[in-house]
């Protein structure tokens, strides 16, 4: 599917509007357990039009995790969604662009491959608007290879890429495509820095925007991650 949205992208090249400084996205993530197989994970994000300054977006969720084994877990979670006018330099400027309620379901499958920890993410979201209501569909295929140990244990350097196609029921059915390519390093089982660069495609009948973002996320544990889950640091968005 990767594959095949990359190829999609290519061919509407022409379509992006291009020119468009790099942007700052910046996200704060936790989780903690607090049963065998049970787990909670919080996280707001903050989005910028430059590196630091031009705010239009900014998200708050949570929801819980059941692990129904090694490499297959459960997720249940609701969130609130703002976003903002660009107006210059200025940051959550009025009025409001759009505000959301949404509610997703998803499962989460992971396998190693020697060093490679792959992770793969089928979600279905529920969409609350003022005035309207949308379903969409999301697939995320997340890679992480540690660098200097063999597993992402303690003091462990990591590079990590994913990508992720949108989708919803409503013609054009493609409606944004997320790359990100990016280094992190696990400090201990309760802290992991990750920071890289993401491209975000969004796309409707009537336009198409390319845009760029450095990408800094800290991930915090209030709990050991529990030794029998692999270890796939990632935004829960």
């Amino acid at each position: 599917m990767a594959f095949l949205c990359c190829t999609y992208l290519t061919v509407n090249a022409q379509a992006i509007d291009k020119g468009f400084p790099l942007g700052g996205w910046y996200i704060l993530s936790l989780k903690g357990n607090f049963a065998t197989r049970w787990s909670f994970f919080a996280e707001t994000q903050f989005r910028a039009w430059k590196p630091n300054k031009a705010f239009f977006y900014h998200e708050y969720k949570g929801g819980i995790t059941y692990a129904l084994n090694k490499t297959i877990t459960s997720s249940l979670g609701v969130g609130h969604y703002t976003t903002y006018p660009i107006v210059g330099d200025e940051s959550f400027a009025s009025p409001v662009t759009s505000q959301e309620l949404r509610v997703w379901q998803q499962f989460n499958l992971s396998n190693s491959l020697d060093r490679l920890k792959l992770e793969h993410r089928f979600r279905i979201e529920q969409r609350y608007f003022t005035t309207q209501y949308r379903n969409r569909f999301r697939y995320r295929i997340n890679a992480t290879v540690p660098i200097n140990k063999t597993e992402l244990v303690p003091n462990t350097f990591f590079v990590s890429a994913y990508n992720e196609v949108f989708l919803n029921n409503e013609p054009s059915h493609f409606e944004r495509n997320r790359l990100y390519i990016g280094t992190g390093y696990e400090f201990n089982d309760q802290v992991t820095l990750m920071m890289g660069w993401l491209n975000q495609y969004d796309y409707t009948i009537r336009r198409a925007q390319s845009k760029d973002f450095i990408q800094v996320n800290l991930l915090l544990s209030l709990s050991n991650w529990s030794k029998d889950r692999e270890r796939h640091p990632a935004p829960v968005d």
